[in-house]
């Protein structure tokens, strides 16, 4: 996934950082993971639906910001069918 926006206001790719950082490790744990580290397609192979991807981002200008992420089409998105059935099983 590229995400390119132009903002309302300026921000600093570190503060988006760390912005989306405190999503993966809060509201979106098990959802979305926060990588550091240089990953490509073939790494993927996680139980996060979206694997955000730090070093693959940019910020031309201070209103504008290109993000990536990956997802898994495989066991993220098996892992998260499980994840329904177990909430959906007892209703």
């Amino acid at each position: 996934m590229d995400l390119t926006t132009k903002l309302r206001s300026d921000a600093t790719l570190e503060s988006i950082k760390v912005a989306v950082k405190a999503a993966a490790d809060g509201p979106m744990k098990d959802v979305l993971l926060y990588v550091d580290y240089v990953v490509v397609s073939s790494d993927v192979g996680s139980k996060e639906t979206c694997i955000f991807d730090v070093k693959a981002c940019t910020q031309p200008s201070p209103r504008f910001v290109k993000l990536f992420a990956w997802y898994d089409n495989e066991l993220g998105y098996s892992s998260k069918l499980c994840d329904l059935i177990s909430r959906t099983g007892g209703k």
